[in-house]
């Protein structure tokens, strides 16, 4: 294009006049640009915080089981303290053990979400 201006006779004045027509419409082209990069930021940003709302849920959700399976095993640990046999003390000590295991898990996946957490703080303060 620019070749083509360099060949056509064009007074200074109309150089200047297509000079700054070609620099509004890259002007208006980068603002449309740069408004469209912002609402993609917005829109990743609200993203995020809904992303990280519902894994906070999820830890006090998870909290709040293993808050209820520790009063299982409180209830199971006077069954098994009261067990009028052997046989029966045996199984509410298996009980027991799982309900154990299941908050070993659930402690597990709070440490990774809590890392996501961390993630995504991280990343929303970056931007």
């Amino acid at each position: 294009m620019q070749q083509s201006i360099r060949a056509t006779e064009l007074t200074r004045d109309q150089r200047q006049l297509l000079r700054d027509a070609l620099q509004e419409w890259w002007d208006k082209a980068i603002e449309r640009l740069n408004e469209r990069r912002q609402q993609k930021q917005s829109e990743w940003r609200a993203k995020e915080h809904d992303r990280l709302g519902r894994l906070e849920s999820l830890i006090q959700k998870n909290d709040n089981v293993v808050s209820g399976l520790r009063d299982q095993i409180d209830d199971l640990r006077e069954k098994q303290a009261s067990a009028r046999t052997e046989e029966f003390a045996d199984l509410v000590g298996g009980w027991i053990r799982e309900k154990y295991e299941k908050i070993a898990d659930i402690e597990r996946t709070n440490e990774e979400v809590e890392q996501k957490i961390r993630e995504i703080r991280s990343r929303l303060a970056g931007n």
